[in-house]
């Protein structure tokens, strides 16, 4: 099966990289203390609307357009979060986050389930092993700040460790 090759306009400032079903997008600000999200949804719409909120100083964003693969492709690149679609076919972002979330190998990766959906979106996260969940929202800042404490939720976690 061939990959969806997904083409979104960037302009200059993030050049896209696409290979395997993944687009991988530049940093878009050096920092010591940059982070590295992988965002994985089926719609390309949603990629890009979620990449552009992220597009923060200090992130680095990887985008995924399908579910299958994910698993290989999280070793390859070491996100430090993930946020996962849940509605996605073939393998849902909850049934994902399970399969992630028990895998050793994967316990610095913080996941996070997106859905535009509220409802039952906090019992999902919490029975996958996801660190929490953002609700897809019109609102940009809503958005920012949801994954704002993702981030503090992923700094806590990664604290204990």
């Amino acid at each position: 099966m061939v990959p969806t090759i997904l083409r979104l306009h960037t302009g200059p400032r993030t050049p896209l990289l696409c290979q395997h079903g993944a687009l991988i997008c530049s940093p878009v600000a050096a920092s010591h203390d940059r982070l590295k999200v992988l965002i994985v949804d089926d719609d390309a719409t949603s990629l890009k609307v979620m990449r552009a909120r992220l597009s923060l100083p200090g992130l680095s964003v990887l985008l995924r357009s399908e579910a299958l693969g994910t698993s290989a492709f999280i070793r390859k690149e070491k996100p430090d979060i993930v946020l996962l679609d849940v509605n996605m076919p073939t393998l849902t972002g909850d049934r994902l986050a399970t399969v992630l979330a028990g895998d050793p190998n994967l316990s610095s990766t913080s996941l996070v389930l997106c859905s535009a959906t509220a409802e039952g979106l906090a019992e999902l996260a919490r029975t996958s092993g996801a660190i929490g969940h953002i609700e897809k929202t019109e609102s940009s800042d809503e958005f920012v700040r949801a994954f704002d404490e993702m981030v503090r939720r992923h700094r806590e976690a990664r604290n204990r460790a």
